[in-house]
């Protein structure tokens, strides 16, 4: 399998796509969860016209957990995590998706929380994003979130979280990966901390890590 380096995703464009946002969260949506996970696998691109795609995902791998998520685990065989389609909408360069809930199942988890260890159904809800799609026709094709997603985790509570998600194919060869951080306070944050060191992500060789993937 190819990685997203190999589609010529060059990590400058991801840490553009980050600058100067202001993600405002609300008193009442105060996080439960704190960190960051990594998700990636394989995509198959589907429904395909001049006006947009979907993309179904299989293979899904967590590759790095930190925080409360340094606590998922997944019992062997298991189909876990699920991730739903995802169908765009695109005209010159520019994708919309609509909201998915939820978009990520990771099933039951025990994670820490600020509340102490917890034992509930861990989800990720999807908000409607924006996309840039481009690619050589027929060859290659990159699909990333701009500037960044946002959506909320589900777990004994709502957290909200942004993140960046990016995939395409190569030849024959189509992947993904994303990265999603859970937003730890009530506070405004602005973008210029929000890189999560996409950067680092799409550089990682995680074929070791795949203990679940199929082979190529």
């Amino acid at each position: 399998m190819k990685t997203l380096s190999s589609l010529g995703l060059g990590t400058s464009l991801i840490a553009a796509t980050v600058t100067a946002a202001v993600v405002a969260v609300a008193p009442a949506q105060a996080a439960s969860l704190s960190g960051s996970v990594g998700l990636s696998g394989d995509l198959d691109i589907v429904n395909k016209t001049d006006n947009g795609f979907t993309w179904k995902f299989s293979d899904n791998v967590v590759n790095d957990k930190f925080g409360s998520f340094a606590g998922l685990s997944f019992s062997s065989g298991s189909s876990l995590p699920q991730i739903n389609d995802l169908a765009f909408t695109c005209y010159s360069g520019f994708c919309t998706t609509n909201s998915v809930s939820p978009f990520i199942n990771f099933g039951q988890q025990t994670l820490t929380t600020k509340d102490g260890e917890t034992t509930a159904n861990l989800t990720f809800n999807l908000n409607a994003g924006q996309y840039l799609n481009f690619g050589v026709s027929g060859t290659t094709e990159t699909t990333v979130s701009f500037p960044y997603l946002t959506g909320a985790f589900n777990f004994n509570g709502s957290t909200l979280a942004v993140g960046q998600l990016a995939g395409g194919y190569s030849g024959q060869s189509s992947t993904y990966q994303m990265t999603l951080k859970a937003v730890p306070e009530p506070l405004t944050i602005m973008g210029s901390g929000l890189a999560l060191g996409f950067g680092g992500l799409f550089q990682r060789k995680n074929a070791s890590k795949r203990k679940n993937r199929k082979s190529a």
